[in-house]
């Protein structure tokens, strides 16, 4: 029996202040040189110690975060207030815990490549995005809890969740395919997909299956165009034998979706069989992946950006997901 329920991302938003950045100069703009800051490591080494002065380092250098961080881990922002630490050291007091912990360190101890990356797609938002950049980036360990907390100044990963899925403590936690995605991978994906939900991506004006369709179609896309080098379908973390199917079942996905009523459907239960992860859809096929409304909902939207090719991102990602629906034409 598995022990807890993997949500890739679960959006943990504050409000707080602004910081300033490093930046380098590229084509005669100022773009953001992305360093990520290593709260795991800092926080790693005041478990070592315990020290009154470790504790008032963590509070100066990561106000926001540390708040956030006491809330998803033990449920208390107040940093400054007597029994804070303690209860993070309780909780981090697990000897299993501090061995995924310490994996989680070593494995992400260098991220030169991955700060490479997101500079690259920082240079990619400001083009589109004119003015914007991306936030400051931080990693974090929380024992298989918060995927990714974001604030408004500062988004952080949480890397005990992305060691492979072949790390072995994790097949007592999780699923086959939940496992799926848990890989070094997917941390360029899931930083840029924080932001661009909790930054560009308004809420649906409809809340039906279509909408969600679209609306995480929309995300998958812009993340594509923050990197251009990446296929857009292996953003959802489908496997070439998953892909294959999708292409293959398309039509049949579609129409069968239509003719049982499910495209305007509101309903919670509906809209997660097609939404969530899981390791196939149950409302269509047993062979089919999981999570196959997120690949309809791609299609949907390079459909319309096919046939409106002069429509700017900005503009589809406000645009009502019903409205694009009926300019994309889509028939697959």
């Amino acid at each position: 029996m598995k022990r807890v329920n993997y949500l890739l991302i679960t959006l943990f938003i504050i409000f707080a202040g602004c910081a300033n950045d490093s930046k380098r100069l590229i084509s005669g703009i100022q773009h953001k040189e992305i360093a990520i800051e290593r709260f795991d490591k800092d926080f790693r080494e005041y478990l070592d110690e315990k020290s009154v002065s470790d504790k008032q380092q963590l509070t100066l250098k990561y106000p926001v975060l540390l708040s956030a961080f006491g809330k998803v881990i033990v449920n208390n922002p107040e940093t400054t207030k007597p029994g804070f630490f303690q209860s993070l050291d309780k909780y981090f007091s697990d000897t299993t815990l501090l061995k995924i912990y310490d994996d989680a360190v070593k494995k992400f101890d260098n991220v030169e490549k991955i700060e490479n990356e997101l500079s690259l797609a920082n240079e990619h938002l400001w083009s589109i995005y004119p003015g914007k950049q991306l936030p400051r980036l931080s990693m974090h360990v929380s024992g298989f809890k918060q995927n990714v907390i974001v604030t408004d100044s500062v988004i952080s990963l949480s890397i005990d969740k992305y060691l492979g899925s072949d790390y072995p403590i994790y097949k007592d936690f999780f699923y086959d395919y939940q496992r799926a995605q848990m890989k070094p991978e997917f941390v360029v994906r899931d930083y840029l997909k924080a932001y661009i939900i909790s930054n560009l991506l308004p809420e649906s004006k409809t809340q039906d299956l279509v909408s969600a369709m679209i609306r995480e179609g929309k995300c998958l896309y812009a993340i594509s165009q923050l990197l251009p080098d990446t296929d857009p379908e292996s953003l959802i973390g489908y496997n070439g034998k998953q892909l294959k199917w999708c292409k293959n079942n398309e039509r049949a996905v579609w129409r069968g979706t239509i003719e049982r009523k499910f495209l305007y459907n509101t309903e919670y239960l509906i809209i997660s069989k097609y939404m969530d992860d899981a390791p196939y859809t149950s409302l269509i096929s047993p062979l089919s992946p999981g999570k196959i409304g997120a690949w309809m909902g791609l299609q949907i939207v390079e459909s319309f950006v096919a046939k409106n090719p002069k429509v700017r991102i900005p503009e589809i990602m406000q645009m009502d997901e019903h409205k694009l629906l009926e300019l994309s034409k889509y028939v697959p």
